[in-house]
């Protein structure tokens, strides 16, 4: 029998190693408030002391949220939109500069505040992308140039390799392209200067307005019923900061935004129709009489 109470005395342990490390201090000092698991609990009958201790993570979680959303709310609506959009797209790249340029030329035509800013501004955005007639076009100049300077002229596949072709092929084209695809689809722009492989791609899919809804008549240079030739604009030819662009850039309006079904048809349709007058006072740009060029 002394060997079974022995026995039962080795599998039972004691009362003491069965308490937790909290009891057993608790056990040792006891002071209840030194307790490490209850430290900084309410004291009784505090209800927002109570509330904090068991709530505190979600509180702080949904602070952090009002917080984030506030303020993205407050930039949303508070930041300053330009009056007016206009996109080039095409193989010429444009700098600060000249972009900065640009901008202050068309912010000069624009005849209202239209979102009563107190400013009339221009945002000019520009996407440099190389179609495949930019590649042929490079080459024929390449052998051209090879030609009249008595070089050798190797086969086209050789004028391939050079940069221009190499960038067309990669990955970075393709994602101008994209940018392209969703400011002229989706975007804010509404008159554009289009590389004529772009342009032909917006035509296709009906994206364009007729010249004849714009203008009430077919302008000098059109090139169908729906683009302009840029460069035979008053406003191409007076302006040096244009002189970049290719002889075939096409100027024309997009039809109203197909996201107007989710930012509201009458909002978009004002604001289109404020491009419109733009394109308008675009077109009939006259350039001063005392001066044959602008910032040539």
């Amino acid at each position: 029998m002394a060997e079974n109470e022995e026995k039962r005395d080795r599998e039972t342990p004691d009362e003491e190693e069965i308490q937790s490390n909290a009891a057993r201090r608790l056990k040792i000092s006891g002071d209840a408030a030194e307790d490490p698991i209850h430290e900084g609990k309410a004291e009784k009958g505090s209800f927002w002391g109570n509330f904090w201790y068991h709530y505190r993570g979600r509180v702080l979680v949904i602070c952090a949220f009002v917080l984030i959303f506030g303020i993205g709310f407050t930039q949303f609506f508070l930041k300053k939109r330009p009056d007016i959009y206009i996109m080039y797209a095409g193989p010429v790249a444009f700098d600060n500069v000249k972009t900065e340029k640009a901008e202050q030329i068309f912010g000069e035509l624009v005849g209202d505040d239209y979102n009563n800013n107190g400013k009339k501004e221009v945002r000019f955005a520009t996407v440099f992308y190389v179609s495949d007639d930019n590649v042929e076009r490079d080459i024929d100049r390449q052998i051209a140039e090879a030609e009249e300077k008595g070089e050798e002229v190797h086969e086209r596949d050789f004028y391939y390799h050079t940069y221009l072709a190499e960038y067309k092929n990669s990955q970075e084209n393709h994602r101008q392209y994209e940018n392209f695809s969703n400011e002229i689809f989706a975007g804010d722009s509404v008159v554009v200067l289009l590389d004529p492989a772009l342009y032909e791609t917006v035509k296709a899919s009906g994206g364009f307005m007729k010249l004849s809804e714009v203008f009430g008549y077919t302008p000098e240079g059109a090139i169908d019923e729906y683009g302009v030739r840029f460069s035979e604009t008053a406003i191409a030819q007076y302006y040096g900061v244009f002189s970049s662009l290719p002889d075939d850039t096409v100027l024309a309006v997009r039809q109203v935004s197909t996201m107007s079904a989710f930012t509201g048809k009458k909002k978009a349709q004002k604001a289109h129709d404020d491009h419109v007058e733009f394109a308008r006072a675009l077109l009939s740009f006259t350039p001063p009489e005392d001066t044959e060029s602008g910032d040539k």
